[in-house]
């Protein structure tokens, strides 16, 4: 089991093997156990240290006086007008922000069921 028998299924083999090979992991068609249970390693590829994302990039900004949003705008006058104008200048952006529940990667290789 697990031999190719023709000629496209050997080229598809090698292919994958050589991709696997490039970008630096390890595969492994069917992998057993010593119980003789057989696996599709596709968790042992995962190249990720932990499963969970604890923090995100912020999407918001801090202005001079440390208020957050994600846009600022200033009133200024022109033509007897009250404008509002959008502030593009003096802003920080928040950082990291932390996640109050851990989220699963976006890469992990597992299937979601619910009832």
């Amino acid at each position: 089991m697990g031999q190719s028998s023709s000629l496209p299924q050997l080229v598809g083999s090698l292919a994958t093997k050589l991709a696997y090979s490039l970008s630096g992991s390890e595969y492994n068609h069917i992998s057993a156990d010593e119980h003789g249970n057989q696996d599709n390693g596709a968790l042992a590829r995962w190249r990720g240290r932990d499963h969970l994302v604890y923090q995100r990039m912020g999407s918001q900004y801090f202005d001079q006086d440390d208020d957050l949003a994600h846009e600022f705008y200033e009133e200024s006058v022109e033509d007897d007008k009250l404008v509002m104008k959008r502030k593009l200048d003096n802003l920080r952006p928040q950082g990291m922000v932390m996640y109050k529940v851990p989220r699963i990667h976006n890469e992990f290789p597992c299937v979601l069921m619910a009832d």
